[in-house]
């Protein structure tokens, strides 16, 4: 998606259930929970925010190892979002719906490649849907946009 890293590092290959749990936070989060300081290093809580708790079981502690530029709604005049990047690779347990966005140049043809590899991971794993990014913002800008009329 070509979100730069603007502070710190971007996920690593290294970042496995071995290893440190690690996020990245949006620029808008580090801007907001740290106010001015340097949030590498400082510890996250997935499903927790001051204090509060909102998952049942909650995510181990996070090490922040990065921060990346905040990443535009779809929605025009939208506040952006609040962001906490987890990899893939350390997720004790799904968060709800996961969603993947592969960058390639071409069709969605893809979608079957796609599909076989993840069948070759875990056949028990369902791919629901694949689409083309151009497709989802021209469906869905439209939309909200009739939604605030």
């Amino acid at each position: 998606m070509r979100i730069p890293v603007l502070q710190g590092r971007g996920f690593e290959v290294t970042d496995s259930l071995l290893s440190t749990p690690v996020a990245i936070v949006s620029e808008t989060v580090a801007q907001a929970w740290w106010k001015g300081k340097n949030p590498i290093g400082e510890r996250v809580v997935v499903g927790e925010y001051r204090g509060r708790q909102f998952l049942e079981v909650l995510e181990p502690a996070r090490e922040v190892v990065g921060v990346v530029g905040d990443v535009k709604n779809l929605a025009i005049n939208e506040e952006t979002p609040t962001t906490v990047y987890v990899p893939a690779s350390q997720l004790l347990r799904p968060l709800g719906t996961t969603a993947f966005v592969v960058r390639a140049s071409g069709s969605l043809a893809l979608g079957a490649a796609l599909r076989g590899a993840v069948a070759a991971l875990n056949a028990d794993q369902r791919v629901l849907e694949v689409q083309a990014m151009s497709d989802i913002v021209a469906r869905d800008v439209p939309a909200r946009r009739s939604m605030r009329s």
